[in-house]
């Protein structure tokens, strides 16, 4: 497992929190699916990255 992979999948994570909170916030009115989408692919970049980084770690790769 490759620790590039892992560090481009937290910091993806980070800059879709971010850039994509501030788009949802600056909206009127947000749809609850669109919130609901956000935060599922959010979390689920975030969680993968931190998953895999003590495998690449420990792999030393």
């Amino acid at each position: 497992m490759s620790l590039t992979l892992a560090v481009v999948n937290l910091i993806a994570g980070l800059l879709l929190l971010s850039i994509g909170g501030a788009l949802i916030a600056s909206l009127p009115s947000p749809r609850r699916w669109a919130i609901v989408a956000f935060l599922l692919l959010d979390a689920g970049m975030l969680g993968g990255g931190l998953v895999m980084l003590p495998f690449a770690l420990r792999l030393g790769t």
